[in-house]
């Protein structure tokens, strides 16, 4: 399993040259390697001239001239997943120094493949790099090391610090959010590096109680406490314990996410076909019932339809009873000769008695008797292995047939099963909460009419309409006839001045 693990450490003058013969498993520490541990992999680069090639020259000139109690280096401790190999560790190591490095800080760095607890690889990087900033002055391994002048950087030494506030005061709040958001990053490296190898496993560098899961955080313990065979066994036994509850936690999740599908996958189904099955007033667990058995033998039909093994063994009966039936149609078209040929030879010696009884009683053997009767014997002979083959090829579809009958049961019993194990109880539940919904919308339309019914009815006033000439909407009353005669005079003027006298 991935491990999810970035620490970043500061070394102070007079620990660089040693911390970097560690990593590098050089000089008293490359005894390490006869314990069975692996060097996987080491690189160094931004050195600067003196020191290309060389990085404990570059180690060694830190010790020496950085200032007093400053740091000599900065070390990333990062554990590597054992799911990747020893080629894509070495490469994603190379795409981390490249994004956070860059050509900005002399670093070095080497991957260690030490034996797990588990018996497994344990891979881890150390990546060590100077604070000091990479610039275009060439400077001794003395000067290199001096406090930096900004008015005349050739004359000092070169810029000291490290990420986007470099050279900044910062809080121990935005400090630790900056360590935050560099583990963020990695695990966006280091995940888009599994999913190129399609690896499944995946990292996660946020906190259990961030991410949601309810346990206690392993305490590190020292080399000393692993030497103790009964702290290490419960500790083995712990993690254990803690992978197995977190593999029933991805179950149980993956059975929640599906049965929710298939609640959804329910309400879809009951718009496309099955709106005649729920009423109103009826009971959600018998119209539950009742949709899950129709659900499940469209299920059965729709599984079945799609089975492979099924398609395959009807191809093999097909095959089969088609393979019968031309023997079948070869053992009829060999009979028929046969008799055809049988009474071919039987008029031949009616016609021919003498000739039959001197070839029968062997006076004189009659060569053209003897062709026919030949061909009978030849006939014959064919016509029982046509049937023998017949036979052969019937058995054959029988077993063929048999054997894709028992595939059908089996498959509708699996189909079955699957359905519901996987399904029923999510189709019992969609199918209640239905049910529950058209009933609440029978009670609220129910509870609509009531409320129209028991509304008063307006009545109209008809008394507004009884003079006929005359109009009352608020406003002086309009005399019609008068209007009448405006409208009669305005029209004789319009027709006149258009030339349409009447």
């Amino acid at each position: 399993m991935a491990i999810a693990r970035l620490s970043m450490k500061a070394g102070m003058k007079g620990r660089g040259a040693d911390h970097a013969a560690y990593i590098a498993r050089e000089g008293r520490f490359a005894n390490r390697l006869e314990q069975g541990e692996k060097l996987e992999a080491t690189e160094s680069g931004n050195m600067p001239a003196w020191a290309t090639g060389n990085p404990q020259a570059f180690w060694l000139a830190a010790d020496a001239y950085e200032r007093k109690n400053g740091t000599a280096y900065r070390e990333m401790e990062i554990a590597l997943p054992r799911e990747l190999s020893s080629e894509q560790r070495k490469e994603l190591v190379s795409d981390w120094v490249s994004q956070e490095l860059g050509t900005t800080h002399a670093y070095q760095w080497a991957v260690h493949v030490p034996r797990a607890a588990d018996g497994g690889e344990q891979p881890h990087a150390h990546i060590m790099f100077s604070e000091r900033r990479c610039d275009s002055v060439a400077r001794d391994p003395e000067q290199y090391f001096k406090r930096y002048n900004s008015k005349a950087p050739e004359k000092g030494g070169a810029k000291k610090g490290y990420g986007e506030f470099a050279g900044q005061t910062r809080t121990a709040v935005k400090r630790r959010q900056e360590l935050v958001d560099l583990r963020d990053r990695w695990a966006v490296m280091c995940n888009a590096h599994l999913e190129r190898a399609e690896q499944p496993a995946r990292i996660d560098m946020r906190s259990y109680a961030d991410q949601g899961i309810d346990t206690v955080p392993e305490r590190k313990m020292l080399p000393s406490e692993w030497r103790d065979s009964q702290l290490r066994q419960d500790v083995l036994v712990q993690r254990a314990d803690k992978q197995l509850a977190g593999e029933v936690r991805e179950e149980t999740q993956v059975l929640l996410t599906r049965h929710q599908r298939n609640i959804e996958g329910t309400r879809i189904v009951y718009h496309k076909e099955y709106k005649g099955l729920f009423k109103a007033g009826r009971s959600p667990s018998e119209t539950g019932f009742y949709f899950a058995k129709q659900y499940r033998e469209q299920y059965l039909r729709t599984q079945m339809g799609k089975s492979s093994r099924l398609t395959e063994s009807k191809a093999a009966e097909d095959a089969a009873l088609s393979a019968s039936n031309n023997a079948e149609e070869a053992v009829q078209r060999i009979r028929r000769m046969g008799l055809t040929a049988q009474s071919t030879l039987k008029e031949w010696c009616e016609t021919h008695k003498v000739r039959a009884w001197m070839h029968e009683k062997g006076l004189n053997k009659d060569p053209e008797l003897l062709h026919l009767d030949n061909a009978v014997q030849i006939l014959y002979k064919e016509y029982q292995a046509l049937k023998d083959d017949a036979a052969e090829k019937k058995e054959s579809y029988r077993k063929a047939k048999e054997s894709a009958k028992t595939d059908r049961r089996e498959e509708h019993k699996a189909i079955t099963e699957r359905f519901d194990n996987y399904f029923y109880h999510s189709v019992l539940v969609g199918a209640a909460q239905i049910q529950q919904e058209i009933n609440q919308q029978a009670v609220q339309e129910s509870e609509r009419k009531r409320r129209l019914a028991a509304q008063p009815e307006q009545t109209i006033d008809m008394s507004l309409f009884e003079d006929n000439n005359t109009l009352n909407f608020g406003g002086p009353d309009i005399d019609l006839s008068t209007e009448n005669k405006k409208s009669e005079q305005h029209a004789q003027l319009w027709s006149k001045s258009r030339g349409m006298e009447m």
